[in-house]
């Protein structure tokens, strides 16, 4: 094997060290829990409409009267934003046997937050968003999945997602922890 080989090897073995890492996966689970609170706060703060005023664009209505101080839209957007970091959450807590150093943590994380942060952007930009208009402002967030259909595929398509990258996540970790699978990637055949 050529020292370039052995390098390349080296390095990806490095990043698949099976061992606790409390403090990469603290700071992991935390920063993703603080990312669900900075898209909650970018619609309730109305941080999301400041930004995209300065950009001369304008907004769906996000915050209301409610339990959460958002619109039903709001709340269903605030939502995807919990239900993906504790879906990483989970993944990192329970299921991950690998190694998450602090930098990759936070690498990982400030990546994430990036994109969903141009996400809630998105969905509070009157121009991309999928929020339904003229609804009530005693509606639900039933009645306005139901009045946007396009809102309601898209949280449809996002649960399915999350639960299949759990499930697939779990079946992958019952497959690892079998004696006569240690090693192995997992096969076609299901074992």
């Amino acid at each position: 094997m050529t020292e370039k080989a052995s390098e390349s090897k080296d390095w990806s073995l490095a990043l698949r060290e099976k061992r606790p890492s409390p403090l990469g996966s603290t700071l992991f689970v935390g920063l993703r829990a603080a990312d669900a609170v900075l898209q909650y706060h970018l619609l309730r703060q109305g941080w999301a409409h400041v930004a995209i005023s300065a950009l001369n664009g304008s907004t769906v209505p996000t915050t209301a009267a409610g339990p959460f101080g958002l619109t039903p839209y709001g709340t269903i957007i605030s939502s995807l934003a919990v239900g993906a970091s504790l879906k990483q959450g989970i993944w990192q807590t329970f299921i991950s046997e690998q190694e998450m150093k602090p930098a990759a943590a936070v690498a990982i994380a400030a990546f994430n937050t990036l994109f969903n942060t141009a996400n809630t952007l998105l969905s509070a930009w009157a121009w991309s968003s999928a929020a339904p208009t003229h609804l009530p402002p005693s509606a639900s967030m039933a009645d306005a999945l139901l009045a946007a259909p396009a809102l309601m595929a898209g949280v449809a398509l996002f649960g399915v997602g999350i639960a299949t990258e759990l499930g697939a996540e779990i079946q992958r970790m019952r497959f690892k922890a079998r004696p006569q699978n240690r090693g192995k990637p997992m096969g076609r055949n299901g074992s």
